[in-house]
Formats: structure tokens, C-alpha cells, sequence
């Protein structure tokens, strides 16, 4: 099932989250088109949906950490914002996409963990020409 702008657009909004509609169209592109992937394992339509939300979810979520939380409009306007944590918006994303995703049609397409350590550091002893 095709993902279209408008509905990635009103699923993003839903979760206080925002990506310039030139983007997101990329997006939206490259997210259908694991289509064929996920018609040849006989992945249902629905989950096959579900899996381009939750993958869409999570590239929003890996872009800002910036959530809506409070609107308010006709000329007293306003907006209120809260930061989530990235790691808490990740994990639940990933962890859902990939229960669906048993064919790794969208493996290649997954942002690494923003919020994992990606240095490492080697403690060594200079050669003392002992023994």
C-alpha cells in the first residue's frame, strides 16, 4: 500500500513532529519503494503501511527532537514546544518496525541509534622489556 505525502504529513503532525514537505516527498519515494520487497515475502498491505509509519516516524524522530505540545490560534496565536528524549522516541519506533519487518525490506534504510557511542578508546602499558 502507498504511503502519499498528505498522509505522512497529517502522521508526522499527530506526533508534534514537522519535515519540510520537499524532504519528506523523498521520503515518502524511497519509503515506497520497498513495495515490491514487501508484496514478493507476502507482507499484507496493512502491515506493509504500518511498517512505512513506523519507519517515517522514526526518520522524524532521528531529524529533531522537537515535539508540538500546545497550539492555540484565531489571533492569540501561539505554540509551545517540548524536547523528548531522542533514545525514548528511537527504541519504541525501531523496536516497532523491526517486530514487522521479518524480510528486511527496510534494514538499509534504518538510522543508526542517534544515541549510541560511536567512539571507543584503547588503554595501553608501554613495553617495559620485562621478562
Amino acid at each position: 500500500m502507498e504511503l502519499t505525502l498528505a498522509a505522512a504529513k497529517e502522521w508526522l503532525a499527530s506526533l508534534g513532529l514537522s519535515i519540510p514537505d520537499p524532504v519528506l516527498q523523498l521520503i515518502v519515494n524511497k519509503l515506497n519503494s520497498v513495495d515490491d520487497c514487501l508484496t514478493a515475502n507476502g507482507v499484507s498491505p496493512d502491515d506493509a503501511l504500518l511498517m512505512k509509519y513506523y519507519l517515517l516516524a522514526l526518520l522524524g524522530v532521528t531529524q529533531g527532537n522537537k515535539y508540538i505540545t500546545a497550539e492555540r490560534a484565531p489571533s492569540g496565536a501561539s505554540r509551545s514546544y517540548a524536547f523528548g528524549t531522542l533514545s525514548d522516541g528511537y527504541k519504541q519506533y525501531y523496536g516497532l518496525l523491526t517486530g514487522l519487518d521479518k524480510y528486511g525490506c527496510f534494514g538499509e534504510m534504518i538510522p543508526t541509534d542517534p544515541t549510541a557511542a560511536n567512539c571507543a578508546f584503547f588503554i595501553g602499558k608501554p613495553d617495559s622489556g620485562c621478562c
